[in-house]
């Protein structure tokens, strides 16, 4: 996963991230309203009205353009403490809060099938350094939500994956097991 704001994402107290992400949502929603209230008034072309909303919004926070086009369509978010998740793999061996939603988290990619956000898991991934990383292949095994750099540039490979209905799904096929085997 990628937060695309960790100094606001993660913690290693549950209790301080709880408090940032609070004010995170508070800074979010009184920019939805003040935006909201002069959005008539904004260009309508795409690309200009999103400009415009670059420049509108106070820095105060970390902007995305995902969040940011939230803000605009006038989503509203809203504090969850189920989202508040205690173990997550920041750096090899380093262990921190997150909050783990589907906004708030810039980019969730697959991680859902494997860590879902709602409800608990039980899985194990190996993580493999990227093709793209600059440093020595290395490869380590994690039980709990990984942080894309990981590893620097890490990609997984779950034991099992989660379908949308949250039923666990064994990931390798009894083929790739005969061909372990």
């Amino acid at each position: 996963m990628v937060t695309a704001r960790d100094e606001w994402m993660t913690d290693f107290s549950a209790e301080q991230l709880s408090k940032k992400v609070k004010r995170f949502y508070k800074i979010y929603s009184s920019e939805q309203s003040r935006w909201l209230g002069v959005s008539a008034s904004q260009p309508k072309d795409k690309k200009k009205r999103a400009d415009a909303l670059r420049k509108f919004v106070s820095r105060e926070i970390k902007w995305t353009e995902e969040l940011e086009s939230h803000l605009d369509r006038g989503t509203v978010l809203q504090f969850d403490a189920a989202c508040l998740r205690q173990a997550t793999a920041y750096r090899p061996f380093v262990q921190c809060a997150t909050y783990y939603a589907k906004v708030m988290t810039h980019r969730i990619y697959l991680q859902n099938r494997i860590f879902p956000i709602s409800g608990d898991w039980n899985n194990l991934t190996f993580g493999f350094s990227g093709a793209a990383s600059s440093k020595s292949f290395s490869t380590l095994g994690v039980n709990i939500l990984p942080s894309f750099d990981l590893l620097e540039k890490t990609q997984f490979v779950p034991l099992v994956r989660y379908d949308d209905a949250g039923n666990r799904v064994d990931n390798i096929t009894d083929w790739g097991l005969k061909q372990i085997h």
